[in-house]
């Protein structure tokens, strides 16, 4: 029997706060190096570095707090998946990174010019590429795989964790949109993932979502390239690759 959305909601933040509580006890006695992760240090870094490429798909928080370091978002590369053309283009009713910091979002858009370069890549361009995912499981990709079920496919956490529902049983042969991962083939292999650029203004925020209209100025976007098909991205094979 389904849960109530409420009660559903809850037991999704309770299993993601233990997942991450187990993850903190098993990382308390290693030897990583979390030095980096310091913003004075990240931002003393870039600062001292000729430039640095930054790509976003979550919180606007951090680029935000770049953005207030005098000098620093001129020495940034900035790309970041956030924005549509068409809301009913939007896989989910908001769009996540938005949905978590509506004001740093305006922010940060607002601020765009201050980046050495700044682009943003909307919802329909990263919905062109689909990804396959159903032999992500018997490759040893379980983390990713369950994440997939849970956030993207929307399966109960518990049935997930105790393997009731899997990619290959469940989902064989379906494929999936990454749009995070779609504007990272977009950005850096632009050969094999062709687009072509225009420029936006966002014309409103509209509930946690940025409507973006076309201009002669404004924000760089990456489009479609019109006419190409993309091919499916056999996820297996991009991640094996990478690794």
């Amino acid at each position: 029997m389904k849960l109530p959305r409420l009660q559903r909601q809850e037991e999704i933040r309770q299993w993601y706060k233990n997942r991450i509580k187990e993850a903190d006890e098993k990382l308390q006695n290693s030897s990583i190096d979390v030095g980096c992760l310091d913003f004075r240090h990240l931002a003393e870094r870039i600062m001292a570095a000729e430039g640095a490429m930054f790509t976003e798909g979550a919180s606007f928080n951090l680029l935000r707090r770049l953005v207030d370091e005098p000098g620093v978002a001129a020495k940034i590369d900035c790309v970041v998946q956030a924005g549509t053309l068409d809301l009913a283009k939007n896989i989910f009713a908001n769009q996540f990174n938005i949905a978590l910091d509506r004001e740093s979002a305006a922010y940060v858009l607002d601020s765009s010019h201050l980046f050495r370069n700044f682009v943003a890549v909307p919802t329909h361009t990263s919905q062109s590429i689909s990804f396959s995912f159903d032999k992500l499981e018997e490759n040893g990709f379980f983390s990713l795989a369950r994440w997939i079920l849970c956030f993207n496919l929307g399966e109960d956490p518990l049935k997930v964790a105790e393997g009731h529902v899997t990619l290959a049983g469940q989902y064989r042969g379906e494929t999936i949109k990454l749009p995070d991962l779609a504007m990272i083939l977009l950005t850096f292999d632009f050969e094999a993932y062709p687009r072509e650029t225009s420029k936006v203004e966002v014309q409103v925020m509209q509930g946690e979502s940025l409507l973006f209209v076309q201009s002669e100025s404004g924000i760089l976007a990456f489009l479609p390239k019109d006419g190409h098909i993309y091919k499916t991205v056999d996820l297996v094979a991009l991640l094996t690759f990478v690794y």
